[in-house]
């Protein structure tokens, strides 16, 4: 609570504890979303052995140049290296070091993200 509101930052049960520390998805998402790499993102978390979960982050690019890129075979690797470092440089001036994504996976910008019954991303299709 601060300045005596209240906000919900998510539901619980998509909530990510990363080394102990809470990570709700849709913020991570927010945030990403205001990047003019990212067309859509998803963010979910996955096991690792010392920390517990880290972040995830499934990213539909919305650079062109980029996401041309990625549909090639041959140029598909470098671009998504060039994709994480600059993702990486912007996550670390707006995020927290514990809502920092550790994982990241590219999408061309014609993908989209499977949906469930109410809208919303089917995230049990990308764990």
């Amino acid at each position: 609570m601060q300045d005596g509101y209240l906000y919900v930052m998510g539901r619980n049960k998509e909530m990510i504890i990363v080394a102990g520390n809470k990570v709700f998805p849709a913020e991570v998402e927010s945030v990403l979303r205001k990047c003019p790499l990212v067309k859509d993102v998803a963010i979910i978390g996955v096991a690792h052995s010392r920390l517990g979960q880290i972040v995830k982050a499934h990213i539909i690019l919305g650079d062109e140049e980029l996401s041309a890129a990625l549909t090639a075979e041959e140029t598909k690797k470098e671009a998504s290296a060039k994709a994480k470092e600059q993702l990486r440089s912007y996550c670390q001036e707006n995020l927290k070091r514990e809502l920092r994504p550790m994982e990241w996976v590219f999408y061309p910008a014609s993908h989209v993200f499977a949906k469930t019954f109410s809208g919303k991303v089917d995230k049990k299709q990308l764990s």
